[in-house]
């Protein structure tokens, strides 16, 4: 992938399918005709992806799982212990940067991902959707935002009984 973040018509094609079979498995249709057709469709243009794009794809799809999984890290993937200060002050330094050269947004998605079992899940989740939109992924980055927004939502609505009682 260059840095300008142009994609191939298949790679577009495939993260659109990524996202159709990442929405049918939260609302639980597992099964199914849409869910195979997805699925059959992937496994062909599979095949027409360059080995860069098959690469992202496979960290885009992780990047969705992490979402399934309810925010929760890989089961053999590291733990907040594993990440390093000097990791997150690299994030805290790609995130700055990022804004004004958007050839860093694919490193700070690289160090995102890096340093997400120390990250809360709505500042992570946010920076997903940002990364994405940057990268010209703006329908992929959708997911990532909404789930930012309703993080923040759990987050006020455990705190309005108490501001309530005041």
């Amino acid at each position: 992938m260059s840095a300008s973040h142009s994609h191939s018509r298949t790679f577009q094609l495939y993260a659109d399918d990524l996202l159709r079979h990442h929405s049918l498995l939260i609302t639980e249709l597992e099964s199914g005709a849409a869910l195979e057709a997805i699925e059959n469709e992937m496994s062909q243009l599979w095949g027409e992806l360059e080995p860069d794009e098959r690469i992202e794809i496979r960290k885009m799809s992780s990047d969705l799982n992490w979402i399934r999984r309810g925010f929760l890290q890989a089961p053999k993937g590291r733990r907040s212990d594993d990440v390093r200060i000097e990791e997150l002050e690299e994030l805290d330094r790609l995130s700055a940067e990022a804004q004004d050269d958007k050839s860093e947004i694919r490193k700070l998605l690289a160090t995102l991902r890096l340093c997400l079992p120390a990250l809360d899940p709505g500042f992570a989740a946010l920076g997903f959707g940002r990364c994405y939109i940057g990268l010209d992924l703006r329908s992929f980055g959708e997911p990532f935002l909404k789930a930012a927004m309703a993080l923040s939502r759990r987050r006020v609505g455990s705190r309005a009984p108490a501001a309530a009682a005041v």
